[in-house]
């Protein structure tokens, strides 16, 4: 009798010793490795918000720094959206999670282990950034990753603008400023932002574009500069 939870992880010597009515006896040996199988699908993703970018490959730590979070790295919450190729026509998305990204740019999460094995386009949400999806369905296994953050080609576009923000250094960053989240940056996102700053508003709010905590000229600058791209977010359907 071999009870692996009581014995642990790692490789474990069994030894069966036998004895029959007639008092002879035989030993048998064999090794046996108790792992932890895995009961979800691991996502680690690397992606920088442009509104947050502070330089080489660092966002503010918006919510540890407005007191909403014990962790000196957070920097804001994201959506991470799964959808498969088949089911595009869809209102609701295949699975969906919302998790914390660091100031690194990088975020982990868990799906469900139905996810192993299969494609799924992965598009992210922020409460003033533009909706931004996979170039491609990216097939998942029990630990996958994807870097939006080192090339164009990683996100999906509309055939006429980037799909990401240039940052410099050869890193990207999902467009900011999308206040009012319709899928653009335009004038309504300009209203929102000036509505706020006439308010001295301060805080943790959607018109802070760029994430220091309060609503004035520079998120204004980020909605003028976006705006002047005719930006739309792009989907693959």
């Amino acid at each position: 009798s071999f009870d692996p939870g009581m014995a642990g992880l790692g490789n474990h010597t069994i030894n069966y010793t036998y004895t029959n009515g007639n008092g002879c006896s035989n030993t048998a040996s064999s090794q046996v490795l108790v792992s932890d199988c895995p009961s979800y699908t691991t996502l680690n993703l690397t992606i920088f918000l442009e509104g947050n970018y502070i330089g080489t490959g660092t966002m503010r730590a918006t919510k540890f720094d407005l007191g909403l979070s014990a962790d000196p790295t957070a920097t804001d919450d994201i959506t991470v959206n799964l959808w498969s190729a088949s089911n595009l026509s869809n209102q609701n998305p295949d699975h969906t999670i919302i998790t914390l990204l660091h100031t690194d740019g990088t975020a982990g999460m868990q799906f469900p282990l139905s996810v192993s094995g299969n494609e799924f386009y992965i598009a992210i949400k922020h409460r003033n950034s533009m909706e931004t999806w996979s170039k491609i369905p990216v097939s998942f296994t029990s630990n996958t990753s994807y870097d939006f953050s080192n090339a164009l080609s990683k996100a999906y576009d509309d055939g006429v603008n980037p799909p990401m923000a240039s940052m410099g250094g050869s890193v990207f960053a999902i467009y900011g400023a999308d206040v009012n989240q319709d899928g653009t940056v335009d004038g309504g996102d300009a209203n929102e932002i000036e509505i706020s700053a006439n308010n001295f508003d301060y805080g943790y709010n959607s018109a802070d574009a760029n994430g220091d905590g309060e609503t004035g000229g520079q998120d204004a600058n980020i909605v003028e500069i976006n705006a002047n791209l005719f930006l739309f977010y792009a989907r693959p359907y």
